[in-house]
C-alpha cells in the first residue's frame, strides 16, 4: 500500500500542501490537548460563545503560524539537527520576548517595541480576551496582526516547500 501511495500522480504542489496540512493538524492537535486539559481549571470561568470563538480563532491562527514557521525552517536547512537548533532558538527568542509570561508594561521601552511585533504576544493576548475578557489597549490591532502574520508565514511556507527539491 505504501508503494502505491508513493507512485501516485502527485505534483510538487500536492506534496507541499500535504506537508503544510500535516504540520497544521499536529499544531491543532497539541492545542486541542492543552484546551481540553485546561477545561478542568477553567470550569468556573464564565465565557460567552462569541468570545470563545475569538479564543478558538487565536488558537487556530497561532497553530497555522507556528506550523508554517516550522515547515519553512525545515525546508531551508539540510539536517535535522540544524532544523531543531534553528527552531528552538527562534521559539526561545519569541517566547521570552512576548507577553506569555509577563505583561508588556513591565518591560523596558526597547523590549516593548519587539514585544508588540511578536506573534507569540498577539496569540495569548487575543486568547486571554476570548477566555477571560481581559483586553489590552492594542487588542484589535493584535488580532489583525496575528491574522496577517499567519497568512504571511503560510504563504512563505508554501513558497519554500515549492522550491524544495523532492
Amino acid at each position: 500500500m505504501y508503494e502505491q501511495i508513493l507512485i501516485g500522480p502527485f505534483t510538487k504542489t500536492h506534496y507541499a500542501f500535504s506537508k503544510i496540512q500535516s504540520a497544521m493538524l499536529a499544531s491543532l492537535g497539541g492545542a486541542a490537548v492543552v484546551t481540553f486539559a485546561s477545561l478542568a481549571i477553567l470550569s468556573g470561568v464564565p465565557a460567552s460563545p462569541p468570545r470563545l470563538l475569538i479564543g478558538l480563532a487565536s488558537i487556530i491562527l497561532s497553530a497555522v503560524f507556528f506550523g508554517a514557521y516550522a515547515l519553512t525552517v525545515a525546508s531551508l536547512v539540510k539536517s535535522e539537527n540544524t532544523a531543531n537548533a534553528a527552531l528552538n532558538l527562534g521559539l526561545l527568542v519569541l517566547m521570552f520576548c512576548s507577553t506569555a509570561y509577563y505583561p508588556a508594561s513591565a518591560t523596558p521601552p526597547a523590549v516593548r517595541a519587539g514585544i508588540l511585533l511578536d506573534p507569540l504576544t498577539h496569540a495569548p493576548d487575543v486568547l486571554r480576551f476570548g477566555v477571560f475578557g481581559l483586553a489590552t489597549p492594542w487588542l484589535v490591532w493584535e488580532g489583525i496582526a496575528l491574522l496577517f502574520e499567519s497568512l504571511a508565514m503560510f504563504l512563505l511556507a508554501v513558497e519554500s516547500l515549492r522550491r524544495l527539491k523532492v
